[in-house]
């Protein structure tokens, strides 16, 4: 669903040329280096609060209508360990740059590397965000908790009650702001799931001068807006997907300022240990996250 959607977009942007050299370079600015520390995904064993689709079972108790039992289901999500990458930026001059980071594949399912120009809607921007270089080298380190569009799971019902229960005892500081952004990429998934051998992918990077037309706010979370409104939420005036967004000439495309970085994502198998040791596999497991919901208050 998401490729086809997508699909609109990029059909109506065959109709622009591809962007030239000069078009693309930001002037006295060259990528000279990049690193990215081990990338690792694995399967986390989630239990979730259900227990509102109860609904039409509630007791009436003590003048009010409760739940008399709680309702979990057990999810395997697919998680990632945090990762960082460091990039290396030689500029002429202070001045305010914009970077763009993106992952896409580098072979087909035959082994074979995919022509940047057939693989181009292939690429997923990660993260965006300003930087303002000195004159001479730069060495900018990146995590990937702080990637722009990325959110964490949604703290539930039920945690949230016991947030509360637990401030009433005095036994938890309830903080004064809980909002959490209610639109963005799930972290656990910006990375595809590795191989144990290793999923061979490439990081693109690419600065550009800052073009922006509205300040970003400086002291408010702009991930917490969805949608249209201001244009504070976006980074620069350059279009989405930037610069995959049009037809790519590759004897125009490689730049100074763009760099392409080969990686490898590995799995981890975590649930290896339960396949012959766990007594319950294949059986709902009451304690095995009992300390689910007491976790931060003892």
């Amino acid at each position: 669903f998401y490729k086809v959607i997508a699909d609109v977009y990029y059909r109506f942007n065959y109709n622009f040329h591809p962007y030239t050299h000069d078009e693309l370079k930001a002037s006295g600015v060259q990528v000279k280096d990049a690193s990215v520390s081990e990338l690792v995904t694995y399967f986390d064993l989630v239990d979730f609060d259900v227990t509102n689709l109860l609904n039409d079972k509630m007791v009436f108790d003590d003048g009010k209508f409760v739940w008399d039992k709680s309702l979990l289901a057990r999810q395997i999500r697919l998680n990632h360990k945090p990762f960082h990458y460091d990039l290396t930026v030689e500029s002429d001059k202070a001045q305010k740059v914009v970077i763009r980071t993106f992952l896409g594949p580098k072979f087909d399912e035959y082994g074979r590397i995919i022509p940047l120009s057939d693989n181009r809607m292939n690429f997923i921007e990660l993260d965006e965000f300003v930087y303002e270089v000195v004159a001479g080298e730069n060495v900018i380190k990146r995590s990937s908790e702080e990637f722009y569009w990325n959110v964490k799971d949604r703290t539930t019902y039920t945690e949230l009650y016991h947030y509360v229960m637990a401030a009433y005892d005095g036994k938890y500081e309830l903080p004064l702001d809980i909002s959490e952004p209610h639109c963005g990429f799930p972290d656990r998934l910006i990375l595809p799931k590795g191989w144990e051998s290793g999923f061979p992918v490439q990081f693109f990077f690419i600065v550009a001068p800052y073009d922006g037309t509205v300040e970003q706010y400086a002291n408010f979370d702009y991930t917490y807006y969805c949608g249209i409104g201001s244009g504070a939420r976006h980074v620069d005036s350059k279009p989405f997907g930037y610069p995959f967004d049009r037809p790519i000439d590759e004897s125009q495309f490689f730049v100074p300022n763009v760099y392409f970085k080969d990686v490898s994502i590995y799995h981890n198998d975590t649930l290896k240990q339960y396949y012959e040791n766990y007594k319950n596999y294949g059986h709902f497991d009451y304690n095995f996250y009992n300390h689910y919901y007491t976790k931060y208050f003892n």
